[in-house]
């Protein structure tokens, strides 16, 4: 979605991993949620998803190589696939595309770049989320607009998001919490306090 997840999103999505969804249900139902269409409008070719999937994710066009590979192997899910795999096939793709990623061992230029700037990514989100607490969405956006591929590429997010919070409380001790009852998620819930300042937050997805 162009940003880092909110605490609210963070709660509602992990709560359906606890639940068991399987990694490629879960890039499914955030590929088929509304805010994804501002990214995949309904009626995009296979290449084009791919096209964005490079540009949104990986920060650049798609080689030649790469594009013909994922545009065939999307398409190849959705006509030769069973009904069920048809209906997964845009979070089996995102799931193979991730685990390219990750799992890069070459020594491409582009590919390299890419994996940095993937996994400054996740680290930059995952501070905003666990440990600023973050809920604006602008924030979100603008933060990780700032992410750069390299060993250096989240220091200026950092910055940015050390200066955003310079006089927010700190939310040091913070708890996740998700009920269940029955292998039934009842409720996802993340409280955070500073002991400081005698600030607090709530977030709750029933």
């Amino acid at each position: 979605f162009g940003r880092a997840t909110d605490v609210e999103g963070f709660v509602y999505w992990s709560t359906l991993i606890y639940q068991g969804a399987t990694v490629v249900l879960f890039a499914q139902d955030m590929f088929n949620v509304e805010p994804a269409r501002n990214y995949y409008p309904r009626g995009m070719s296979n290449s084009d998803i791919i096209k964005r999937f490079y540009e949104n994710v990986l920060g650049r066009q798609p080689d030649e190589e790469g594009l013909g590979y994922w545009s065939k192997r999307l398409d190849n899910m959705m006509k030769n696939g069973t009904e069920a795999e048809r209906n997964l096939a845009h979070g089996s793709l995102i799931q193979e595309l991730i685990t390219a990623v990750v799992n890069y061992r070459g020594d491409n230029v582009a590919g390299v770049t890419s994996q940095s700037l993937f996994n400054n990514k996740i680290e930059v989100a995952q501070k905003f989320v666990l440990d600023m607490k973050g809920s604006d969405i602008t924030h979100a956006t603008e933060l990780i607009s700032k992410v750069q591929p390299n060993s250096q590429g989240t220091e200026k997010a950092l910055t940015y998001l050390q200066d955003l919070y310079a006089t927010a409380p700190s939310f040091e001790n913070s708890t996740i919490e998700i009920k269940s009852l029955e292998d039934q998620i009842v409720s996802g819930k993340i409280n955070a306090s500073d002991a400081d300042r005698g600030d607090s937050i709530a977030y709750t997805v029933q």
